[in-house]
């Protein structure tokens, strides 16, 4: 997987990728989303993403 995981939406990819590729999509999350829990450091990797903070 690796850098075309970049681009991918977690919610899909979370499913078949390592925890360790996933690691810098997730660090210093500012997204979540509400649909399945996931959280983002960019909303483009979120199936449908809110900011975290305000």
């Amino acid at each position: 997987m690796g850098k075309d995981l970049e681009d991918t939406v977690l919610c899909k990819a979370a499913k078949d990728a390592k925890v360790k590729h996933l690691r810098p999509l997730v660090q210093d999350a500012k997204y979540i989303c509400p649909k399945c829990g996931r959280a983002a450091a960019s909303k483009k990797n979120l199936c449908s993403a809110k900011k975290l903070y305000k």
